[in-house]
Order: structure tokens, then C-alpha cells, then sequence
């Protein structure tokens, strides 16, 4: 049985209908086109019809290539599918560590500064990144933004290729991508 004080082992080895049991019994902490679920002290859900394998294989590349020290991410434990209603929907949970912390405000300047020092983070240690392709580490179509919660009309092979959809899509928008640039 399933409490806030087991250990993580516990929620690895569970099965998957008593792991969405324990799921249903907790309230949720918000809900972003998903439902976020706070399991233990250490670990949180992501459960809904948009959490995907591919999701959590992205986050599985951003721990290991992120996680030097400037930035932390929280480590991915464990995914599933499982049905979520009567009706046999399909619902992703994806299990990870919970690093608490302070959700970022755009209004505030040390706010932004720290998610200037993340951007440089990540450029930095892109360069020691061998994903030579746009697009999702797990390959596929991209998801979620910019694509407004969808998918991408088609998988990049190049930049360039990214660029030009991301141009089509913001035809008489105020923002354009220049042709030719590397962001």
C-alpha cells in the first residue's frame, strides 16, 4: 500500500492500477492541460491525455545532458499508460523527482535574470550536445509550443526547415524568424 512517507522504490515497483489508485485519491496541486499531483515528498505525477512516452523521453535527455550543475532538473522515474475512465480513455502518467522551488515571475527583474542565466545554461552545454536535428529528441512530430497544444504540421530535418513553418504559421503576426538564422 501507497503512502506519502514510501519509499521510492515503492512507486517504481507498484503495479499500474494500484499506483493510478493512489493517483486518484490525491488532490491536485494545478492543472496545465494535465494534472499535476504532488505523491511524496520527493515525488510528482503528471497525469493526463496529452502526458506521452515521448514526453518523458525528452526529459530523460534533458536530465542527463542538463543536469551540470547550472541548471537542475528533475529526474524521470517512470511512465505508463493507463485507461482513466469508464470510457477507456487513454491517460499518460509520468513519474518524476520533485524539486521544490518558486515559480518564475516575468514582472520581476531577478526573476528574469534567472531565466536569462538558465537560456545561457542551456546554449552553453548545447554545444556538447550530438542531436543534430530539430524537432524532438525521441524524433516524431514536435509538440505543445509554439504548436498551440498540437502537433507540428511535420517532423525537421533542418533548421531551416523549422524556420520556414514557424514563418508560414505567423504570416500577418507582429513576429517573424528571419530566413537563414540560427536563433
Amino acid at each position: 500500500m501507497l503512502s506519502p512517507i514510501s519509499p521510492l522504490e515503492h512507486f517504481l515497483t507498484t503495479g499500474n492500477a494500484d499506483l493510478q489508485d493512489y493517483c486518484i485519491g490525491l488532490p491536485s496541486l494545478r492543472e496545465i492541460g494535465a494534472e499535476i499531483k504532488l505523491l511524496s515528498a520527493s515525488i510528482l505525477a503528471k497525469i493526463g491525455p496529452n502526458v506521452t512516452q515521448a514526453e518523458y523521453a525528452h526529459q530523460q535527455h534533458a536530465w542527463q545532458v542538463l543536469n551540470r550543475g547550472c541548471l537542475r532538473v528533475p529526474k524521470p522515474y517512470r511512465f505508463f499508460v493507463f485507461a482513466n475512465n469508464e470510457y477507456g480513455e487513454r491517460c499518460g502518467y509520468f513519474l518524476m523527482e520533485y524539486l521544490a522551488g518558486t515559480e518564475l515571475n516575468p514582472r520581476l527583474p531577478e526573476h528574469v535574470s534567472r531565466a536569462s542565466a538558465a537560456i545561457k545554461c542551456v546554449h552553453r552545454l548545447s554545444k556538447v550536445v550530438t542531436h543534430v536535428r530539430p524537432g524532438p529528441v525521441s524524433g516524431g512530430q514536435a509538440e505543445s509550443f509554439p504548436w498551440n497544444g498540437y502537433e507540428a504540421e511535420t517532423s525537421f530535418h533542418t533548421v531551416q526547415d523549422i524556420e520556414n513553418c514557424l514563418n508560414r504559421r505567423s504570416r500577418g503576426r507582429l513576429w517573424r524568424f528571419p530566413s537563414g538564422t540560427q536563433g
